[in-house]
């Protein structure tokens, strides 16, 4: 309701002009019962706010409000801006329905209600969170926020308890503001297409195949959950179902060889992310080793030099691997030394720590159960008790 509109009904229902009157005269009218002092051009077409319909309802009733900001707080005081809650009334048919009916005199200021429904008001202070006044779980603190009033601080501390922000990232939480704004519409549409135009030379690098509207939907999570490029090509390999030439595959393997080299682990979303890298050629072949040697000199520091002369611990441990599985009747590939034989790589302490040598391996798999339940122990422990037996002249 414009200001012209709302100053005619307030005058009219008070008797002061009647329904056939000029616009001057409605201005006129308010001009005479001191009402145009809050409000001195009636003539526009702009809406009227909260604190001047206020303000005109108060002094309009003989009420003292020489400002906006004392009609509103009048208004306050009398109870008029509770909650309502029960529809999409408007507040003007609600005030002059259930307020100007009366007589002045008769008012009880406890009945007055709201001139906005609670999502107007949520519109008006909170017009970031205007797209979850229909949300299950962040509608009714919205609600509650306008009812009551909520500073910016108490609403955010109501904000931070729900799962609503729990189960989201900053970036998430950002991004879902920002495009339930009609105002971020266009710029969001941006960011999207710019973002699908890397994916897709990506996707393109990488052979994979994938449609518009799944290059967009990826385009659109990449951006709101802030996922690096390293994600976003781990996202198009669990989206796709092939590659060309097998490069991908190819790539993983190539890891998994080095790693297995140098015996060190690399977890399956970092070897596809190293992989994609690599078929992209954004890592060389030199720099994919580069980053296996680093992780093995980390996880191996006291065979670092080691490492750092080009010999991997595959190559250095194989007399060692090859002493354990023959002494346990195994397979050397059966033979982990990162794992079971893990005290293989290290003996010592602090800064003496060093591989074992073979007499010390063989030493150390002769301490272990499992070496005299096997044949080689089996045999040599009915060597110890054939001789013995000899010795005592006990026949066998």
């Amino acid at each position: 309701m414009t200001r012209l509109q709302f100053a005619r009904r307030l005058a009219e229902s008070r008797g002061w002009v009647d329904s056939g009157a000029s616009d001057e005269e409605v201005i006129a009218s308010l001009a005479d019962n001191g009402v145009t002092a809050v409000a001195n051009d009636f003539r526009g077409g702009d809406e009227i706010t909260r604190a001047e319909a206020a303000t005109m309802f108060v002094r309009a009733g003989g009420g003292e409000a020489g400002s906006t900001e004392e009609g509103l707080q009048a208004a306050f005081d009398s109870g008029i801006f509770t909650q309502i809650g029960d529809g999409n009334a408007t507040f003007q048919d609600r005030w002059f329905a259930g307020v100007e009916a009366q007589a002045q005199a008769d008012i009880d200021w406890s009945t007055v209600r709201s001139y906005e429904d609670w999502e107007q008001v949520v519109k008006e202070r909170f017009p970031a969170w205007s797209w979850a006044l229909d949300h299950p779980e962040l509608g009714p603190i919205l609600a509650e926020a306008a009812e009551n009033e909520f500073t910016v601080d108490t609403f955010d501390s109501q904000l931070r308890a729900t799962d609503w922000f729990s189960s989201r990232s900053a970036a998430e939480r950002a991004w879902d503001l920002d495009e339930a704004d009609p105002a971020n519409e266009a710029e969001i549409q941006r960011q999207i297409e710019a973002e699908a135009g890397d994916i897709r030379d990506i996707a393109g690098r990488l052979g994979a195949e994938l449609s518009d509207d799944a290059i967009s939907a990826l385009a659109r999570d990449a951006l709101r959950r802030g996922l690096s490029q390293d994600e976003i090509t781990g996202q198009i390999v669990a989206s796709t179902s092939s590659f060309s030439a097998g490069s991908l595959t190819a790539a993983e393997d190539q890891i998994s060889t080095l790693a297995g080299q140098y015996m060190v682990s690399i977890d399956e979303e970092t070897r596809r992310s190293l992989a994609g890298k690599k078929v992209t050629g954004e890592m060389t072949d030199a720099g994919l080793l580069s980053y296996v040697k680093n992780v093995a000199s980390s996880q191996f520091p006291h065979m670092a030099e080691l490492i750092g002369q080009g010999i991997s611990l595959k190559e250095y441990t194989a007399p060692h691997r090859n002493l354990v599985a023959s002494m346990l009747g195994r397979t050397v590939n059966d033979i982990d030394l990162t794992k079971e034989f893990r005290d293989v790589l290290s003996i010592g302490d602090n800064a003496d720590v060093r591989p074992m040598t073979l007499s010390e391996t063989e030493k150390y798999v002769r301490s272990q159960d499992a070496y005299w339940q096997g044949q080689q122990g089996q045999g040599e422990l009915n060597s110890m008790v054939n001789g013995l037996s000899r010795a005592l002249g006990v026949r066998r």
